[in-house]
């Protein structure tokens, strides 16, 4: 559901020339989220980087490496996108 109201965001936003492309952007975040959690890819990757950089203790669950690299892209990416959002939001 908020993929899709994302997506309204941006059709609304592209049809009154403003700013759309950080809200295509939330929308397939959101997207890939609600795929992930259905098809459970974070298990799926659970195993290979375990092996791959011998996780334990803290990185038990290893499929929070690269979803935790992907935070810090995201919010590298949207850090002042966020900061132009009107208080109130």
């Amino acid at each position: 559901m908020a993929s899709i109201l994302l997506l309204s965001i941006t059709l609304n936003n592209k049809k009154l020339n403003l700013s759309y492309i950080p809200w295509v952007g939330l929308s397939l975040i959101f997207l890939f989220l609600s795929i992930e959690e259905i098809s459970l890819i974070h298990g799926r990757l659970e195993k290979p980087i375990k092996e791959l950089v011998g996780a334990a203790g803290l990185l038990y669950y290893a499929w929070v490496i690269p979803y935790g690299l992907a935070l810090v892209v995201f919010i590298i990416s949207y850090t002042n996108f966020l900061l132009k959002l009107p208080k109130k939001s």
